[in-house]
C-alpha cells in the first residue's frame, strides 16, 4: 500500500514533467491510472527488449575477449554499457502502481547496474585473483537477480 502511495505522489510531480501529460491535462486519478496502465505496457516491451540486449551482449563477449585494441575494446563495452543506461533512464520515468511493475523496475535497474560492472570485468583477458573473485561473486549476484526478474515479470502478464 505504502508503494502506491508513494508510486501516485511520483505520478502527480512527474505529471507535470513527463512528456506524455500536456500542460493542459488535469491531473486526475483516471488520468494517473491511464498513465500507469501505459507505462506498465511500456516496462513489458522494455523488458523484452533487455532480454534481447542481454542476450546479444552475451554473446559479444566472446570477439570482446579476443579484442586486442584497448581503445576499440572499450569503445565497445561502452557501446552496449550505453544502452544498459538509457534502459534505466528510461524506467526511472515510467509511473508504475501494480507492486509487481514497481519490483520488476528495481530490479530491472539494479541487474543493469550490476551487470555493467559484470561486463567491463568479463572483457578483461588476465584477470588477476581479486579481479577474477568479484567477477564470480558479481556473476553469481547477477544470475540470480535476473532468475528473479524473469519470475516477476510473469506476474505482469
Amino acid at each position: 500500500m505504502q508503494n502506491i502511495l508513494k508510486s501516485m505522489l511520483w505520478a502527480i510531480l512527474l505529471c507535470f514533467s513527463h512528456a506524455s501529460f500536456a500542460a493542459s491535462t488535469p491531473v486526475t486519478k483516471a488520468n494517473i491510472q491511464q498513465k500507469a496502465e501505459l507505462d506498465t505496457q511500456q516496462l513489458k516491451t522494455l523488458w523484452k527488449n533487455y532480454q534481447n540486449h542481454i542476450q546479444q551482449m552475451n554473446r559479444a563477449l566472446p570477439a570482446l575477449k579476443q579484442q586486442k585494441d584497448v581503445q576499440q575494446k572499450n569503445a565497445m563495452i561502452s557501446q552496449y554499457n550505453r544502452y544498459l543506461e538509457q534502459t534505466k533512464n528510461s524506467l526511472s520515468l515510467l509511473i508504475l502502481s501494480q507492486t509487481s511493475a514497481v519490483q520488476l523496475r528495481q530490479q530491472l535497474t539494479e541487474h543493469a547496474t550490476k551487470y555493467q560492472n559484470v561486463y567491463k570485468l568479463a572483457a578483461v583477458e588476465n584477470m588477476s585473483e581479486h579481479q577474477l573473485n568479484a567477477w564470480q561473486r558479481l556473476s553469481t549476484q547477477t544470475e540470480n537477480l535476473y532468475q528473479t526478474l524473469q519470475s516477476t515479470a510473469q506476474s505482469i502478464y
